[in-house]
């Protein structure tokens, strides 16, 4: 028997679980009609006769041939997908995923992280930087289950602002900067920043400590993470 991880609609399912070996834990609150169609993990059982397919809590238990299984092992290894029937199901087991480079480190998706354009004409009161977007790193319908949007927003322009107060005095040779944040339970705010040319690293490290020092908004049960892009006006 064969268990594998699989990254799905975990953080966004109705009815979700942490897997442990004395059984399964829920957390967060069930709901009837769950549409979640994917698992946390698969359990994959090599077996002669009719292959089937099984739900298990909130993962599958796939019931497959040593061919089939040899097969579907190969695939995955090469990063390909495959695809078989089981019984009148068709299945289809990928390690498709998307991937979202910035200068403070690479993120796995399994679809396009979400980008954001501040609407309308450049803010006027930002005056040594230009908020270029915002990238989400965390599933929108988390962030909201988690902060209110205008308190997401408020903290999001608390973050602009700070940026643009901090590099008053700074030499800018233009360039971008790239802000992550990350907000977590029980833990303090997490900001890292990366420049791509035009700013001095010594300005850099007090910008992170004042953006650590923000007050954040507080979340319960998830990970907050989304990154903001700058483009530093030249001074």
């Amino acid at each position: 028997m064969i268990g594998l991880l699989t990254a799905a609609s975990h953080s966004t399912a109705m009815q979700r679980y942490v897997w442990d070996q004395r059984g399964p834990t829920a957390i967060g609150v069930p709901q009837p009609g769950d549409p979640l169609i994917a698992g946390n993990f698969m359990v994959l059982v090599e077996q002669p006769g009719q292959p089937e397919v099984k739900r298990i809590e909130d993962g599958y238990g796939l019931i497959a041939s040593q061919q089939v299984v040899a097969e579907l092992l190969t695939a995955l290894e090469s990063g390909k997908s495959y695809r078989w029937r089981a019984r009148d199901v068709e299945v289809e087991v990928s390690m498709a995923a998307t991937d979202y480079a910035s200068p403070l480190g690479t993120v796995h998706f399994d679809e396009p992280p979400r980008h954001y354009r501040p609407a309308g004409q450049p803010r006027r009161d930002l005056r040594n930087v230009e908020a270029s977007k915002i990238v989400l790193l965390t599933e929108p319908e988390v962030i909201g289950d988690e902060i209110p949007r205008d308190g997401f927003a408020a903290f999001c322009d608390t973050v602009m602002t700070t940026v643009d107060t901090e590099l008053a005095g700074a030499a800018r040779a233009g360039g971008e900067l790239v802000v992550r944040v990350e907000l977590a339970p029980e833990r303090p705010l997490y900001v890292q920043a990366a420049v791509n040319g035009g700013l001095a690293g010594e300005v850099v490290r007090p910008l992170v400590d004042r953006l650590n020092g923000l007050a954040a908004p507080p979340v319960r049960d998830h990970v907050i993470a989304f990154e903001m892009h700058f483009t530093l006006r030249r001074r």
